[in-house]
This record gives C-alpha cells, structure tokens and sequence, in this order.
C-alpha cells in the first residue's frame, strides 16, 4: 500500500523516525537511571564504612580494659585448678592458648573463604 500512496509511505517513514528518536531517547535514560543508581549505592558504601569506622574505635578502646576486668575478674578456687599455687597464673595461659588457636582457625577459614591459597 507504501508504494501505491506516497502520503503514506512519507508517513511510516515519519513514524519510523519517531519511534527510533523515542528508543534512543529510553536507552539513554535507562543508562542515566544505572548511573544515578550506582553513585546511591556508593555513597551508602561510604556511609556504612563512616558507621563500621564509628563503631570500630571505641571497641578497640574497650578491649583492654575488658581483658583486664576478665582477667582480674576468675574466681580460681571453683575453676580445674583450685588447689594448685599459680592457678590464676595457669587460667591465664589456657585463655592465651584457647585464643591463639581461635585466632588461627578464623584466620585459616578467612583466607580459605578469599581463596588466597
């Protein structure tokens, strides 16, 4: 039927023109739309981090004094070693052991956990 009414021929050709200006139009609003989208999610990135930083500081700041309150803090007498003399002092060493050996563990299953090895 184009090619027996040039008027409607002229016309898809119009339409087609339009509709070819609206796709590239929706395309470059679907990558401004990305674009937007990433620059939210990084900057919620770094307020999470702000946050972890906030929090991070002032666990560090309490954990001497927490392993200090712990430690002065056993009762020996009920513990395994209640009638031996340095019993405080053999506590103490079975709680650097027990630490120690969580240490690794959690360090082995995190580098196992990035593939480092």
């Amino acid at each position: 039927m184009a090619a027996q009414n040039p008027a409607v021929g002229q016309a898809i050709r119009a339409l087609a023109q339009k509709l070819d200006a609206i796709d590239q139009e929706v395309g470059s609003l679907q990558e401004r739309a990305r674009l937007l989208l990433e620059e939210v999610a990084a900057r919620m990135t770094e307020i999470t981090n702000r946050r972890l930083f906030t929090l991070s500081v002032p666990t560090a700041c309490l954990l001497p004094p927490t392993l200090v309150t712990g430690f002065f803090g056993m009762n020996t007498k009920a513990m395994l070693w209640q009638n031996t003399e340095g019993g405080t002092w053999m506590a103490l060493g079975a709680a650097v052991i027990a630490s120690a050996l969580s240490y690794w563990a959690l360090s082995y299953w995190a580098l196992r956990r990035m593939r480092a090895f």
